[in-house]
């Protein structure tokens, strides 16, 4: 999301799909481009992800290690002594309401309504009541930077406040339901911007470094894939995009779930890649004495409405479509009904051509978990031979040689007749067995040897540690 931010480009155009990915080095960031229009571009706190900050190219980065919670208060103090005369473009990152929660000293308990779509217990309660804690926290350092800054800047002064994506709760981050790609954007600049007005435009998050380039001045450059709101802002337009595209890849090992979106004003359709999977997230994953999803899973076990939220925060389908309108908590989903087939169909041909213009690879990050197989697991027993086609066995027509043995195999199963492998030579053979992918995805288009060759031929040297494959996803089934 961040990655997205600094650089106007989507996931899969900025290179940053997976979290704590790296958009790619070569590509022009946030800073460079106000830079060049002579300003000082500065952050303070989380505006990259963590330790990355630095790496966009700021003039000035500080406090930008995981709560780092002085961070505001020290944006505002360097910004009131500040002296220098050129324009200023200053990112202040908050951590909150990022995990861990503050003790809720000034929420009392019986003030929390759960949502509807979470499960109502004690422990939810007072999580909850910690997260509107953190609001708060963050609340009051938006106000003590917005006030700062027109303060010390004065009236000619865009100001922006939005979030990277939704709170951490189930349905929120790490999905591509509303509450998890739906944040709040805020835009000030008086003069410019009519007060207390609201808008229903459709916008992306990588709207925003076109909106400030074109704000100040700056030329547009094709190749971003935001555009720019400021029509909208000072009240030229009142419409900007017609639908929404969201994607979410993974978080570690922690979060292994692909999924893909498309929303317009009143649908929402979501292509989970691989549905075999079970959505995990340090909400299922992490155990501290704070945590609340054991509550969950427990009262699952003996109230029924509760394990239906459990099974539907862990097992997706593989589409799902949601009226937005009757519907806004994306509770009921439309996929399976024949009236909706038209709608349906419209959004997977809007999705699928954006996918194939992003050049989507659909790629796994991390080790996923597999959903619990119903009954007894079969055994599998795997052989397979060594540089021979198909020809020469007897079962399909070979009259060389006798395979005797090969065929009383086909004679007690189901024999392919058009059975292909991916490349015609081992590594990358093998590769694509075990891992379920073309192997140019894992840069083994050859056969391996020594260093010096494989990076002759532009190959990996051998195939990443962190990949899914074969052998790893049954051992965590339990094989």
């Amino acid at each position: 999301s961040r990655a997205a931010l600094q650089t106007g480009k989507t996931p899969a155009h900025n290179g940053a799909e997976a979290n704590h990915a790296r958009p790619h080095a070569e590509l022009k960031k946030f800073p460079a481009y106000l830079q060049e229009q002579g300003y000082e571009v500065v952050a303070f706190g989380k505006v990259g992800h963590y330790a990355q900050t630095p790496e966009y190219g700021f003039d000035l980065a500080k406090h930008f290690t995981y709560h780092d919670d002085v961070a505001v208060a020290e944006a505002v103090k360097w910004l009131e002594n500040r002296t220098s005369e050129k324009p200023l473009c200053l990112f202040v990152g908050t951590n909150w309401p990022h995990v861990p929660w503050p003790t809720a000293t000034d929420v009392p308990l019986e003030s929390i309504t759960i949502p509807s779509t979470h499960v109502d217990t004690p422990e939810t309660k007072q999580a909850r009541a910690k997260y509107y804690q953190a609001i708060k926290t963050m609340d009051g350092e938006l106000g003590s930077v917005f006030d700062a800054a027109y303060h010390k800047l004065g009236s000619n002064t865009l100001f922006i406040h939005s979030s990277d994506h939704g709170a951490q709760w189930p349905f929120g981050k790490w999905t591509l339901y509303d509450a998890g790609i739906r944040t709040p954007l805020i835009v000030c600049w008086p003069g410019r911007i009519a007060k207390e007005s609201t808008s229903e435009a459709m916008v992306s998050w990588i709207d925003l470094l076109p909106t400030v380039l074109e704000a100040v001045g700056a030329p547009l450059e094709e190749s971003l894939d935001g555009q720019s709101i400021l029509p909208v802002l000072t009240g030229q337009r009142t419409s900007h995009r017609s639908e929404i595209f969201a994607t979410h890849s993974g978080d570690g090992s922690f979060n292994v779930y692909p999924s893909r979106c498309v929303r317009t004003q009143e649908l929402k359709y979501i292509r989970n890649l691989y549905p075999e999977f079970q959505f995990d997230s340090h909400v299922t994953k992490v155990r501290k004495e704070h945590t609340y999803w054991s509550s969950w899973v427990e009262k699952g076990r003996t109230v029924p409405a509760a394990a239906r939220k459990v099974r539907h925060y862990q097992q997706r389908p593989a589409e799902e479509l949601y009226d937005l309108k009757s519907d806004p908590n994306e509770q009921h989903n439309l996929a399976q009904l024949p009236e909706y087939a038209q709608q349906l169909q419209a959004l997977r041909t809007k999705l699928d051509a954006w996918l194939h213009e992003q050049n989507d690879r659909a790629t796994v990050f991390g080790m996923p978990t597999l959903l619990p197989r119903v009954g007894t697991p079969p055994n599998v027993i795997t052989v397979f031979i060594d540089d021979m086609g198909w020809q020469d066995l007897s079962c399909f027509g070979g009259q060389a040689d006798e395979t005797p043995h090969i065929d009383q195999l086909a004679a007690e199963g189901l024999r392919f007749t058009n059975f292909y492998v991916n490349s015609p030579i081992c590594s990358p053979s093998r590769t694509a067995l075990t891992t379920g992918n073309y192997p140019a995805r894992h840069r083994i288009t050859s056969y391996l040897a020594k260093r010096e060759l494989n990076e002759q031929r532009g190959m990996a040297q051998w195939l990443d540690v962190g990949v899914p494959t074969l052998p790893r996803m049954l051992s965590l089934a339990g094989y």
